[in-house]
C-alpha cells in the first residue's frame, strides 16, 4: 500500500492532467453472445484532476479516436449505428464529488455519451510516481443506457468494461 499521507498531501492543492503518452483509456465489450470480447481504446482525450476545483475531475474523449485494431470495425463504430461522431464528436465525464480514502480516489459524476447521461462511480487507485502519480481504475456499465444498443440478433452483450490507467502530472 502506498504512503496515503504523501498521496493526500501531494494531491491536496494543484491541478494535474492525465499524461497521454503514458496513459490509456480502454474498453472491452462482450460479443458473439458473450463467447468473445471486442477490445479497444481511445487515442484522443484530455483529463484533469484538481481537488480544489469544481468539478474536481473532468475527462473529454474524441469519439472519432476509437481504435480496435480493425479499420472496418472502427469505421462502423464511428457511424450512425454506434457513436455517431458527426453529431456527437465528444464523450465526456464531469465529477460531482471526489473523495480520497487512503490510496483510493472515489470519483462520482456523470458520463455523457450520445446526449445520454449516466451517473457513475469510479474508484481510482493512486500511487506516487516521481513528480506525478500512477492512476488506475475500471468500471462495468450497461452500454445500452448510453444509447449504444445496436446489436443484430442480440450478439452484443453487457456490461462493457471501461478502464483507465496512466500517469497524472502537474
Amino acid at each position: 500500500m502506498a504512503d496515503t499521507a504523501a498521496i493526500a498531501q501531494s494531491l491536496e492543492h494543484g491541478s494535474f492532467h492525465l499524461e497521454p503518452t503514458s496513459s490509456r483509456i480502454e474498453f472491452s465489450v462482450p460479443h458473439f453472445y458473450g463467447l468473445m470480447r471486442v477490445k479497444g481504446h481511445f487515442e484522443g482525450y484530455s483529463a484533469t484532476l484538481d481537488l480544489d476545483a469544481e468539478p474536481a475531475v473532468t475527462l473529454t474523449v474524441d469519439a472519432a479516436s476509437i481504435n480496435t485494431g480493425n479499420k472496418k470495425r472502427d469505421d462502423h463504430l464511428r457511424s450512425k449505428d454506434f457513436f455517431k461522431v458527426a453529431e456527437y464528436p465528444v464523450l465526456s465525464f464531469s465529477s460531482t464529488s471526489a473523495e480520497l480514502q487512503g490510496d483510493t480516489l472515489r470519483v462520482r459524476g456523470t458520463l455523457e455519451v450520445l446526449g445520454n447521461s449516466v451517473a457513475i462511480e469510479l474508484p481510482l487507485t493512486i500511487s506516487p510516481d516521481g513528480n506525478g502519480h500512477q492512476v488506475e481504475g475500471s468500471l462495468d456499465i450497461d452500454q445500452r443506457l448510453l444509447g449504444l444498443s445496436w446489436s443484430p440478433l442480440g450478439i452484443t452483450r453487457t456490461p462493457t468494461t471501461i478502464s483507465l490507467r496512466g500517469r497524472l502530472l502537474r
